[in-house]
């Protein structure tokens, strides 16, 4: 393998990370193997999407896999590059490493899905994990390297209809409080305070798409209700700015009913509007 993939790990988050997990976490054990990982591979240039995303493809491949083992969302992604010692030393990355911006993992997604050779790439690294010996490799091998990217895809894109819901009721009782208080559905409270730290609870749940839907209903209810009240302040209000652009990008609606988009990950654009 080019040894360019990647640099050392550097001593500083060595020093630090076996301090506190020894060598038998998993996270270092993958740090530890890269080489193994990622031998024969031909890895392409990075794309020029993602020459600003501060991240190497070897890096995002790697994310890739943890991503869809923590059943993590983008943003949640890019906090534990920031927070997390263990991560920092599967990726070879220093302890005060930037921060990434989250969007650059979509990107990634999207070209994989675009990129036949990237894919078989990412296919390749998940049967290594298993014929290495990593117990939770066995976790990134139960599907296609296609349907994990496509799963990943699916819990980003609920996490971010999820958030702007939450962000714009957070903007509106903060300004609009009695407005909003009169037009509020009685479950929005606990659908919007209690889910935020249970996401893969979510995903294993069989009416997944029901409660995405209902995501959906609720913010389609209360941009109707923003447009009736007919004042500028609240219809330009960032939080409602960005509530239109996600539903527009995330939802349709056939026959008058409103839909999920299903398998737009390609043509998804959320990232890129918010």
């Amino acid at each position: 393998m080019n040894k360019a993939l990647f640099p050392p790990i550097p001593e500083e988050t060595v020093t630090a990370a076996r301090a506190i997990f020894g060598k038998s976490n998993f996270y270092l054990s993958v740090g530890d193997r890269t080489s193994e990982l990622f031998s024969n591979l031909e890895i392409c240039d990075l794309p020029n999407e993602l020459k600003s995303s501060k991240l190497t493809l070897p890096m995002l491949y790697l994310l890739t896999i943890f991503q869809f083992m923590e059943t993590l969302p983008d943003r949640r992604v890019a906090d534990a590059i920031r927070e997390r010692l263990d991560w920092k030393y599967g990726l070879h990355l220093p302890i005060y490493f930037p921060e990434v911006d989250y969007s650059a993992l979509c990107s990634f997604r999207r070209w994989l899905l675009t990129n036949r050779t990237g894919m078989q790439n990412l296919q390749a690294v998940m049967q290594r994990f298993s014929e290495l010996s990593f117990r939770e490799g066995q976790v990134a091998r139960q599907d296609g390297a296609e349907q994990i990217v496509k799963q990943i895809c699916r819990i980003s894109r609920t996490s971010e209809v999820w958030e702007a819901m939450s962000k714009a009721l957070g903007a509106l009782v903060t300004k609009y409080p009695e407005w909003l208080r009169f037009i509020s559905l009685p479950h929005w409270y606990a659908r919007y305070s209690s889910y935020r730290n249970h996401w893969e609870e979510i995903y294993e749940k069989p009416d997944w798409e029901q409660f995405v839907v209902g995501i959906g209903s609720d913010g389609s209810y209360l941009l109707d209700a923003v447009t009736k009240a007919d004042k500028p302040s609240m219809t330009d209000l960032p939080e409602i700015i960005a509530l239109k652009q996600v539903w527009r990008t995330q939802y349709e609606v056939v026959e008058g009913k409103l839909l999920w988009r299903k398998d737009s990950c390609v043509d998804c654009s959320i990232h890129r509007q918010i």
